[in-house]
């Protein structure tokens, strides 16, 4: 396993761990993401033009929700339970407003 290239098991998790920990500390506990200005670093070409930009309040409640969205995905226990007590399906709701306040209907 020690050729060329290649790495040992505890050397790759010492990367991994390090990565993370970099990643931590550079978006200042996680909280960077959640708050930063725009909502990618890198704008869509695909973007039709004159599309408006959603606002901060807006950006930040898609964030959270993207957040509740990615949490559910990692425990699908709690999406379930999520889902029957109709948590889903309010978060939904909240997008759907959320988009149609940004839109110039």
């Amino acid at each position: 396993m020690e050729g060329h290239g290649m790495r040992s098991f505890f050397h790759t998790l010492q990367l991994h761990i390090g990565i993370r920990i970099k990643y931590f500390l550079t978006s200042f506990f996680f909280l960077k993401p959640i708050f930063m200005q725009t909502l990618s670093d890198y704008p869509s070409m695909l973007r039709p033009e004159g599309m408006p930009e959603p606002g901060y309040v807006q950006r930040f409640i898609l964030r959270v929700l993207w957040m509740v969205g990615s949490i559910g995905r990692g425990f699908p226990t709690l999406l379930f339970i999520a889902i029957k007590l109709r948590i889903m399906h309010a978060l939904n709701l909240v997008h759907v407003i959320v988009m149609v306040s940004n839109s110039n209907i």
